[in-house]
């Protein structure tokens, strides 16, 4: 695919306030389209909290959702209105009065059976209904006490008014509650939020439309697909399904245009992620890579085709061999820093085996019987010894600074790069011994493994939160340098 070209905007400042206008006026559209989807999602599970505290707004959405009042509980309710009527009217003794009495007690009996409440998923409000009328009553029988409770008697002696009252205050508003919902022809339950979301979901359509359109002219690279894919969370601004998840393209839509502010949360989300996994994720890669590396050394091709450098052909990117310089290095440092060092340690070392080979000459032995010899024999072992070391020091570092420092000695200097060469050369093709090449990559698999186990945890226990603090200066520095 070609590089994306991406063209310059015009850094007009009539055009960004325009364009800035219009992306906050849809982010507002799509924000009030959002509470809308959310109100609709909550009217079902919330309509008895809706009914108590919004009864005209509960009335008018309940068509949308296709609710209307139930018919047995709405009867029930007519018929207790009724006898309120008939009481204030005739007295409690009338015949129409008991006519009523006796239709709620048979209505009452008939609601406990056949739950009206179980359609609209209130069964729980029934319970309360019948519980409330069993502590009133004083009976443990739900229909018993619904029976006791609309008897003529019972209003008698507790006051027809206040029971009356009672059941207006505690029971109707759980009774009035209760409704009952159509199903369409699909088998579901009535909805028709989609009477309202259609006009935003045609808002939402035409701007997603603009928008991949000034996508595709912009970037010359990509396809129709690529441009609709480029702004993906705008899908769910028209899907009829899963509206819950507009609260995407919502929320991005409003940081975009400025609405609110997401970095801190962003960044603290972040945060908190990394540093939940961080260590875990730490460990993992590293062991991971280190366990790649034993696998590539247990092979043996990585020390094999290193060293091959030294005695065949090898391709190179930068025109060195770095096998020579790597043993000029080691040559320098050798002769030029660690045999000095340990001159001490190998002339004690050096006197020793001397005298001890000394010893077992019989030239040596004789004189140790000549008197006054003794302090003559030591002195020759240690001046032996110490040549030795001098040579064995200071031969080999006179040697290479004097090759490194006659720039005038051609001669000189083309030997001596021979010389490191062959050394090269030949510390290469012993490496590659079969039994040389097999210690080497055992140790190698070892020190993988130490490493391993001595050092991978220390790095997971790293304190992330100064990690993190670290890359926010970073980035923080990288954005004044812009």
């Amino acid at each position: 695919m070609a590089a994306r070209k991406k063209k310059k905007n015009p850094k007009n400042p009539y055009l960004r306030f325009i364009t800035l206008s219009y992306n906050r006026l849809i982010a507002l559209i799509a924000l009030l389209n959002l509470g809308l989807v959310l109100f609709d999602l909550s009217f079902v599970p919330w309509r008895t909290f809706y009914f108590q505290h919004a009864p005209r707004l509960t009335q008018f959405y309940d068509s949308f959702k296709g609710i209307e009042p139930h018919r047995d509980t709405e009867q029930y309710l007519e018929t207790v209105d009724q006898l309120k009527a008939n009481v204030a009217q005739f007295g409690l003794q009338a015949p129409q009065t008991a006519s009523d009495l006796q239709t709620l007690g048979e209505l009452s009996a008939q609601m406990i059976q056949q739950n009206p409440f179980q359609l609209a998923n209130k069964t729980g409000t029934l319970e309360q209904i019948k519980n409330r009328m069993r502590d009133r009553v004083g009976n443990d029988s739900a229909t018993q006490s619904f029976k006791i409770f609309w008897s003529e008697a019972y209003l008698l002696e507790r006051g027809a008014l206040g029971e009356i009252n009672f059941f207006d205050t505690e029971i109707r508003p759980l009774m009035a509650s209760n409704y009952f919902r159509s199903f369409g022809e699909d088998g579901n339950f009535t909805d028709n939020f989609w009477w309202i979301d259609r006009w935003f979901v045609l808002i939402f359509a035409i701007d997603i439309a603009g928008r991949t359109l000034l996508i595709y002219r912009r970037f010359n690279s990509l396809s129709i697909l690529d441009a609709i894919l480029w702004r993906w969370y705008d899908i769910f601004l028209v899907l009829p399904i899963w509206r819950w998840l507009r609260v995407i393209p919502v929320t991005i839509r409003l940081n975009e245009s400025d609405l609110i502010e997401l970095e801190p949360i962003r960044a603290q989300v972040s945060r908190g992620f990394v540093a939940t996994i961080g260590n875990e994720l730490t460990e993992a890669i590293v062991v991971q890579v280190i366990s790649q590396l034993q696998n590539v050394v247990e092979e043996g091709d990585v020390i094999r085709n290193f060293f091959r450098k030294a005695s065949q052909a090898y391709i190179t990117v930068n025109d060195i061999n770095e096998v020579e310089e790597i043993s000029k290095r080691l040559v320098q440092i050798t002769t030029c820093q660690v045999l000095p060092q340990v001159r001490p340690d190998l002339e004690a070392w050096m006197q020793h085996n001397v005298t001890k080979i000394l010893q077992q000459s019989p030239l040596y032995q004789q004189l140790g019987n000549i008197p006054g010899a003794n302090n003559f024999s030591q002195q020759l072992a240690n001046q032996i010894a110490s040549q030795l070391t001098i040579w064995l020091t200071e031969g080999p570092q006179s040697a290479y600074q004097a090759a490194a420092a006659l720039p005038d000695d051609p001669k000189g200097a083309e030997l001596f790069d021979q010389l490191m060469s062959s050394m090269g050369k030949q510390f290469g093709i012993s490496i590659q011994e079969k039994q040389m090449f097999a210690d080497l990559r055992m140790l190698m698999r070892d020190f993988l493994e130490e490493f391993k186990l001595n050092y991978v945890q220390s790095l997971a226990e790293a304190d992330f939160d100064n990690l993190l603090e670290e890359s926010q200066q970073i980035q923080k520095r990288k954005k004044r340098k812009k």
